[in-house]
């Protein structure tokens, strides 16, 4: 697994507190964009077609803007788990 940007930046003690810190509701919503955000990276790694193909065709199965999974993959990328949160909460 590689470790995020972030994870480097906040301590381990930082980032279990920051978990334990989120409502259920919270931790439904980051599982349930870090489960479309890993089909999409499986996707990428095991298609011919094209990276635009894979994210449309994922964003509009999942009824969402094809941007928006633009960022969160990257925000995942760059700062893992803790990218994907609702920075409102």
């Amino acid at each position: 697994m590689q470790v995020s940007k972030t994870e480097n930046l906040l301590s381990p003690t930082d980032l279990a507190a920051w978990y334990q810190s989120l409502k259920p509701e919270h931790l439904h919503l980051i599982h349930a964009k870090q489960e479309i955000v890993e089909e999409a990276q499986q996707r990428l790694l095991e298609s011919t077609a094209s990276k635009t193909q894979i994210v449309s065709d994922i964003a509009n199965h999942h009824n969402m803007d094809r941007g928006t999974l633009y960022r969160w993959i990257k925000k995942h990328e760059t700062e893992g788990l803790y990218g994907l949160r609702c920075k409102s909460y």
